[in-house]
């Protein structure tokens, strides 16, 4: 978790709003699978009330980190204290439904790891499928030339795209991976 230099303020006023959480409903049906699931604006409502009567603001934006979309969730006290976290967003498919899609998932679950409640079912079968399905062999193997070619840590690559090793970099974010390679070795050129 990420804070401000001091949370004497917020951590209080955090934990009177905490105990008055509504249970986050399973209000949204994945067509797909027939389950019911917490879409974000249960999670939102949820949580938003009570945070606010203690003076917290839930802020979400993007960042983007080595050509990777970044979530950044914040509760911002009235007196400028504040808890966060970042949270890495995985799409599926590199286009823009496949990345809203997936904007909309990590805002789920980043806020409700933030706050503390549970995740509920929900409709995260895509991104299975993403983990399942890793890049090629010689996607890797590409990947790794590049990581060598610009002296980049391959931890710290890998990291980005939230697997321990290059083989499990999804598919669907190889392009991505190799952009970022290039661009590095450009800007040192």
């Amino acid at each position: 978790m990420l804070t401000s230099e001091s949370i004497t303020t917020i951590m209080p006023a955090f934990i009177k709003a905490q105990a008055n959480f509504a249970p986050a409903l399973k209000s949204a049906t994945n067509p797909h699978f027939k389950s019911k699931y917490v879409a974000l604006d249960g999670v939102i409502d949820a949580v938003a009330a009570p945070l606010r009567e203690q003076g917290i603001a839930i802020m979400q934006m993007t960042d983007i980190e080595d050509a990777r979309t970044i979530l950044v969730t914040r509760l911002i006290h009235s007196s400028g204290e504040w808890l966060g976290s970042r949270y890495p967003v995985h799409p599926v498919k590199a286009d823009p439904q496949g990345e809203g899609s997936a904007l909309t998932y990590a805002r789920r679950y980043a806020l409700m790891a933030l706050v503390g409640i549970a995740p509920e079912d929900d409709d995260g079968n895509a991104a299975v499928k993403a983990v399942e399905k890793p890049i090629t062999t010689a996607q890797a193997a590409t990947l790794r030339d590049w990581i060598e070619q610009t002296a980049s840590d391959t931890d710290k690559f890998c990291a980005v795209f939230g697997v321990d090793n290059v083989d499990a970099i999804p598919a669907g974010m190889f392009d991505k991976a190799l952009a970022a390679l290039q661009r590095k070795a450009k800007q040192a050129a």
